[in-house]
């Protein structure tokens, strides 16, 4: 390998470390993650919001089909 292709190869190695360095900083850090709700929590979360939805659901349900037998 000539002077030529070395100085070609650490130009490239430079231009390369410099995208990362500009890149790095906008990566998520473990301290951000913790921040965020995990898997499980989310999953729970959604499963708590659809036992409620479903409770309201047969609220309403119940009244209406009392409504009917009044009608009725």
């Amino acid at each position: 390998m000539d002077q030529i292709e070395m100085e070609t190869l650490i130009r490239n190695i430079d231009a390369r470390t410099t995208r990362i360095e500009q890149i790095l900083p906008t990566f998520a850090t473990k301290d951000d993650l913790k921040a965020h709700p995990t898997r499980d929590e989310m999953r729970a979360a959604i499963r708590e919001e659809g036992e409620i939805t479903r409770q309201h659901f047969n609220a309403v349900a119940e009244r209406i089909e009392q409504s009917v037998k009044v009608i009725a």
